[in-house]
């Protein structure tokens, strides 16, 4: 074929009927750098059909029906000076490109669904297919069908290889849905066409990698009403916008997109913006964004804020009222006693002569308890004249609630003796106990309550209990000694403050 045409650059031998091409059939043109055999019957191409064109640069074997190929690695390794190829509308649904096309600029794999009711068309792109390719500036895969593949987020990043790509045709592919994912890596990116789809809803973050995109198509998805803001706001470069045939849903959350349309700060030209219809709400039905008012809508009602400012103020009355009822739960607790002993007829005796059944009632921990039965005891109720003590586990009534036993036990004893320890500070019984004894004290302006310190208290301990702090401030203590010759001088002060009468509570010397 071509002898002596050895000095040929272009050849165009398109709408023929050329069935094979044998191979060698290009030998004799090896400066050929333009190769037409778009729209011919080729079926099948030996291995070396394209020998010898080293410094070929474009090759178009579009409309070929080439629909089988399964591996074109016949355009390598003597084809490593081509940037154009052309397999479009070939009816392909899988191939295998070629390890040595770095040179390659332009690629179409487009319009490989026939007609638009073809369920054939590329599905899907092994995950390494792109990966020699990066040179690659245009892709071209309109009219195909790799809907499933960019709805998966483990299969969505087939171009993830193509950093130097500026343009990109996805359009006729039937998505319904994308991921974020798929322009992850398309920072020189300048064209995208997604029209012709099913898409319904946008991915915020999808446009994010695309700081260039100058050009953005989204016309006819047949399903497209809302927009995200968020992922717009992304496009700062965006010169040319195409929305048309799309339901806009032109409510209060689409006021952003009128606003832009308006107002126009982007310099984005919004191609023709009389099919910019609306299908909802009602009465902007056939009519397009242009005609959307945001105050005939309501969109600026107060309502909604003045509901969510009132319910903030609520939920904060709600929490300081929580923190206060957890601070004051047992005042909570000896006042629902209070009334429900009120409720079945009972009341307070609160006569100066009027007997008490002990002397005093003992709230300790219970970690303390050897300590109770070993020193206060025997030195209390076995030494001299003998006090009256009540104490838990002897005088408790078995099967009553705690807080009736606790609360009884307060208002049958003249005085309550509080042991103070590091374990008591942590005891939700023993600050019920101090806290109904300081109620006593207050409510009924009897002298009750003695402060014992066993042990040396730091004051980390003593920050959370501010109660106990002031009665320490405004009353004497008593403090369990260290030195065995200071206890005999302890136990004499214990039982002068229990014997000291129910006058109101000045400061007592004790």
């Amino acid at each position: 074929m071509f002898p002596g045409l050895t000095n040929l650059e272009i050849l165009d031998l398109s709408r023929n009927l050329i069935l094979d091409i044998w191979s060698g059939s290009f030998r004799n043109t090896r400066n050929l750098r333009m190769l037409y055999l778009n729209h011919n019957n080729i079926t099948a191409l030996p291995r070396d059909a394209f020998d010898g064109l080293a410094r070929l640069e474009l090759l178009g074997l579009a409309y070929t029906r080439l629909s089988n190929l399964g591996s074109v690695e016949f355009l390598t390794p003597t084809l490593r000076s081509l940037n154009f190829l052309s397999f479009a509308g070939n009816g392909i649904s899988s191939c295998k490109l070629g390890t040595n096309l770095s040179s390659l600029v332009s690629l179409h794999l487009d319009e490989q669904t026939l007609d638009c009711y073809s369920p054939g068309g590329i599905q899907s792109f092994p995950p390494d297919f792109f990966a020699g390719l990066i040179s690659l500036k245009m892709l071209y895969l309109g009219h195909n069908n790799l809907r499933a593949m960019l709805d998966q987020e483990e299969t969505s990043r087939p171009f993830a290889n193509l950093t130097s790509l500026e343009e990109l045709d996805l359009s006729h592919n039937n998505f319904h849905s994308m991921t974020s994912l798929p322009f992850e890596n398309l920072q020189n990116l300048t064209s995208l066409d997604l029209s012709s789809n099913w898409i319904q809803s946008i991915p915020v973050a999808m446009f994010k990698s695309l700081p260039k995109l100058r050009t953005l198509k989204l016309n006819s998805n047949h399903r497209l009403g809302a927009l995200p803001e968020d992922g717009f706001d992304f496009l700062q470069n965006l010169e040319n916008l195409n929305l048309e045939d799309n339901p806009l849903q032109c409510t209060c959350e689409e006021e952003w997109f009128h606003d832009w349309v308006v107002s126009n700060k982007t310099k984005t030209l919004f191609y023709n913006l009389s099919n910019y219809g609306c299908v909802s709400p009602e009465r902007l039905v056939h009519k397009t964004i242009l005609d959307f008012d945001a105050e005939a809508q309501g969109c600026h009602d107060k309502t909604g804020i003045h509901v969510a400012i009132s319910g903030a103020i609520l939920l904060c009355v709600f929490l300081v009222g929580v923190v206060v009822g957890y601070r004051n739960r047992w005042y909570i607790k000896y006042g629902c006693f209070v009334i429900k002993a009120r409720f079945h007829g009972y009341q307070a005796l609160r006569e100066a002569n009027v007997p008490k059944k002990f002397d005093a009632f003992v709230s300790y921990n219970h970690n303390d308890r050897a300590w109770v039965m070993d020193e206060l005891v025997p030195h209390l109720e076995e030494e001299g004249e003998p006090f009256r003590l009540c104490l838990d586990y002897r005088d408790f009534v078995p099967g009553a609630p705690i807080t009736d036993n606790i609360v009884n036990a307060i208002y049958d004893s003249r005085k309550t003796v509080c042991l103070v320890t590091e374990e008591f500070l942590k005891s939700e019984w023993c600050e019920m106990e101090v806290q109904m004894a300081t109620y006593r004290l207050f409510d009924e302006q009897v002298d009750v309550l003695i402060l014992v310190f066993l042990e040396d208290i730091p004051d980390r301990a003593l920050h959370r209990y501010q109660r106990l702090r002031r009665l320490m401030c405004k009353r004497t203590y008593l403090e369990w000694p260290k030195d065995p010759q200071g206890k005999a001088l302890f136990w004499e002060r214990l039982k002068d403050a229990l014997k000291t009468g129910d006058r109101p509570p000045i400061q007592n010397i004790i």
